[in-house]
């Protein structure tokens, strides 16, 4: 597998691996349904599974040759503009979403979305006292 080279240089790395695999738009797809997430890619697919459903037949039993038996964790779809992103994530937050759901929505991983959360806290007026502080 290529590290950087090629048509699929601009992807992170796992989906780069999925697309040289399967194919550029099974990648993307699996990345626009599950980005941001850790999924388990079974070492058999039964005909009713979900990977198949999303990536098609092809694309799927090719991600469980290459991840067969592993959880591993999606990169967001790269197709998705940054700033909306942001914003979705912080109305999740706001809101009091769960972070695998703000990931989900979002296609960011959950270590993002612990990230936003605090850099939101340490914007907070300090000089303000909490609600809840006794």
């Amino acid at each position: 597998m290529s590290r950087g080279a090629g048509p699929y240089a601009s992807l992170p790395l796992i989906l780069r691996q999925i697309a040289e695999a399967s194919s550029l738009d099974a990648a993307l797809r699996l990345a626009a349904a599950k980005g941001g997430t850790r999924i388990y890619v079974p070492r058999r697919l039964p005909d009713d599974h979900w990977l198949i459903a999303c990536m098609g037949r092809d694309g799927a039993r090719a991600l469980a040759q290459l991840y067969g038996g592993e959880d591993i964790v999606l990169p967001a779809d790269p197709r998705r503009g940054q700033h909306a992103r942001v914003r979705a994530i912080r109305r999740g937050i706001v809101k009091g979403e769960a972070a695998d759901e703000i990931a989900q929505a979002c296609n960011v991983t959950r270590r993002q979305i612990f990230w936003h959360k605090a850099r939101m806290r340490d914007r907070r007026d300090r000089r303000q006292k909490d609600l809840f502080d006794e």
